[in-house]
């Protein structure tokens, strides 16, 4: 007993709760977490989600029980969506990103911040980070992120960014000190992907939401109020828009939709009166 409690002061570096506190711990900043992975099977009793997993991580290796709660963000590995505790299969390895504090108990027990499910086996598993800056170069080609805990990523240009768990439109420069954030790199550390956490806040909620119209890297998109993304046709001040399923930029130019045609014209409302195209040389109308 004496080897494994130094074992497990070892594993914990902070506060030691007891059971009952744990299922009231805030969930900490990735620099404050530690990672473990192993081996997991889901248990469940009542409204109790646990993951038993055989950590193989860290100063502890053994059976350990990850509390899973409303607020644990569950992500698939490689699509970098979010999943159910179901999607979770038994005897797979997961990552778990877990707060400081860790019962006594035997097994002994923590929460997840963040777990990583169908991580293939032999790849680099995405990282979860806070950034501490970030700097394009002189021609903007790609940018250097640093995070908290003295990592540095190469991130081009290209990389793609999305936002978890909304359909807000988010850019690199969005990659702000304090902003929480799964990056997927390759062994030099360059990013490819990079998925983005909103803050927790309500002020900073408050601040960011976008409504109405709003033109992002050249395109127009459409917010509601409640500042999510509209789609589909749209009617505005009296006029009709077409606003794509899929990205939700604002169409221009003939449109097919249901088997007929429609003009939307430059400014994207719907053309409702009769209106005279020439072709040019080429073809094009005009």
């Amino acid at each position: 007993m004496k080897k494994f409690t130094k074992a497990l002061s070892c594993f914990c570096a902070a506060a030691i709760l007891t059971a009952g506190a744990m299922a009231t711990a805030q969930a900490a900043a990735p620099g404050s977490l530690s990672v473990m992975w192993g081996p997991v099977t889901k248990e469940s009793t009542g409204d109790s989600l646990v993951l038993n997993m055989d950590n193989q991580s860290g100063s502890y290796k053994g059976e350990i029980l990850i509390s899973v709660s409303e607020d644990t963000k569950l992500i698939d590995a490689v699509s970098g969506l979010p999943v159910s505790f179901s999607d979770i299969a038994d005897d797979e390895t997961a990552y778990a990103y877990i707060g400081p504090a860790v019962t006594m108990s035997l097994p002994p027990r923590t929460h997840a911040d963040l777990v990583l499910c169908n991580v293939p086996a032999g790849s680099k598993v995405p990282a979860y980070v806070e950034v501490m800056t970030f700097s394009w170069n002189a021609d903007q080609t790609q940018a250097t992120l640093t995070t908290t805990e003295d990592e540095t990523y190469t991130v081009p240009a290209g990389c793609s960014v999305s936002p978890y768990r909304t359909r807000n439109i988010v850019t690199l420069d969005d990659l702000t000190a304090g902003s929480v954030c799964l990056i997927w790199s390759d062994d030099a550390n360059t990013a490819s992907s990079i998925l983005l956490f909103a803050e927790d806040t309500e002020e900073t909620a408050a601040e960011t939401i976008k409504t109405g119209w709003q033109k992002i890297d050249g395109h127009w998109y459409l917010y509601s109020d409640a500042g999510s993304l509209l789609t589909g046709w749209q009617l505005v001040d009296g006029k009709w828009y077409y606003m794509d399923p899929e990205t939700a930029v604002m169409q221009t130019g003939f449109l097919k939709w249901n088997g007929n045609f429609y003009y939307l014209q430059a400014d994207g409302s719907m053309l409702t009166e009769p209106m005279t195209f020439t072709p040019d040389a080429s073809g094009a109308l005009h």
